[in-house]
């Protein structure tokens, strides 16, 4: 039987979502659970592990579609706040470019290098009922007003994550359809004003999960 995967990038996060679900390691010393109609896979944090761990995991696979689920920062403007649920169907390569002496910030499109097929970008399918937003997939977080401005104001997204590019590449050349789900956990910027509420997050992503995955 055709199984769907739910790849999360960290355990905590996994645990929060899936309860009272059991992980072993597999092979290739990633967290896994195996449930009745879906596998659950920990990537770990970060550009590098999601490319791992879904490649190793989906190229000889048989799973028929992907979904993405974790937390995301939302920048200031983009009208979301913690607790929001949202869809990301573009996630940019945020912070693989250059910083020029005069503080521009060129993408690497843009200095005629590309990373996914023409574009600094992978494209995911909407999830159901969620509102569809553009995202930055970044390894140098946005602690500050002005690295969340650089980013922002380059791409346009409207959330921050670390995974979502880099594994949203791997479906696209494996040709697995993938969705990647996000609820805000924070606002992006000055750390001393991200207004955590991560429980608020999870909950929402739990809902998710049982509404339309499990």
């Amino acid at each position: 039987m055709k199984k769907s995967v739910v790849f999360v990038p960290t355990l905590k996060e996994a645990e929060k979502i899936f309860e009272n679900v059991s992980f072993i390691t597999n092979d290739h010393s990633l967290y896994l659970a195996e449930l009745k109609n879906i596998d659950v896979i920990i990537t770990g944090i970060g550009k590098s592990n999601a490319a791992f761990s879904s490649c190793i995991s989906l190229v000889n696979s048989s799973y028929y579609t992907v979904y993405l689920l974790g937390i995301c920062g939302a920048y200031r403007n983009s009208g979301l706040k913690p607790g929001d649920i949202v869809s990301i169907t573009k996630d940019y390569f945020a912070d693989e470019g250059l910083m020029n002496s005069d503080d521009e910030y060129k993408l690497l499109s843009e200095m005629g290098f590309t990373i996914n097929d023409g574009r600094n970008y992978s494209e995911f399918n909407c999830a159901e009922g969620l509102k569809k937003v553009t995202g930055n997939t970044v390894s140098f977080l946005s602690g500050t007003d002005k690295t969340a401005g650089l980013y922002q104001s380059k791409t346009k997204a409207s959330v921050e994550n670390m995974e979502g590019a880099s594994l949203g590449m791997v479906c696209e050349r494996l040709n697995i359809s993938a969705r990647q789900v996000r609820a805000v956990s924070n606002f992006c910027g000055d750390r001393k004003k991200q207004e955590w509420d991560i429980k608020k997050a999870f909950n929402v992503l739990r809902k998710f999960a049982e509404d339309y995955i499990l």
